[in-house]
């Protein structure tokens, strides 16, 4: 993780690891590719998980914005990612800060990461949803739950990072 000297505050900075898991119904590990899945869109597991949990609720400060880095851990799978019920933002694709762009279709191959910025909700106790959307049906991954006193954020805008230093 490299943080920005001279980067905006955030109320909190996330780590996001995505990836699909090929488990039975016993909970035991399937095939983690197939040919099909490496010609295509990748192997689909059964299973999606953020963090190494199956649908985690992550807390985030009320009213707070946020830097989620959404990284792709997944070896064989594509997914293009959506922030549910808040205005998200992308201000970084693999580390490097480029000028703030909605996050409304951003395809993400193994290995990939993207830095997102969004307001969580208002009120405690609401949520916002992290979905993939690269598969037939929107696979919903995490939820977002605003905690604590609500920050005194005014009017939402995004942030740019600031340029990355390249000798």
């Amino acid at each position: 993780i490299v943080e920005e000297p001279d980067a905006p505050k955030f109320d909190a900075d996330l780590v996001c690891l995505v990836k699909d898991w090929q488990l039975d119904k016993t909970g035991k590990f399937g095939v983690f590719q197939t040919d099909r899945g490496a010609s295509r869109a990748g192997t689909f597991g059964s299973v999606s998980t953020v963090n190494g949990a199956i649908d985690p609720v992550i807390e985030v400060p009320t009213n707070g914005d946020i830097r989620a880095r959404l990284y792709n851990i997944d070896n064989t799978r594509v997914v293009d990612l959506r922030v549910e019920g808040a205005e998200a933002w992308i201000i970084a694709v693999d580390g490097n800060p480029l000028t703030p762009r909605p996050l409304d279709g951003w395809p993400m191959g193994p290995a990939m990461r993207i830095d997102v910025l969004f307001r969580a909700p208002a009120k405690a106790g609401q949520t916002l949803r992290l979905t993939n959307v690269y598969s037939a049906e929107p696979r919903p991954l995490a939820t977002f739950r605003a905690v604590g006193p609500a920050r005194p954020n005014k009017r939402f805008k995004p942030r740019a990072l600031p340029a990355s230093a390249i000798p």
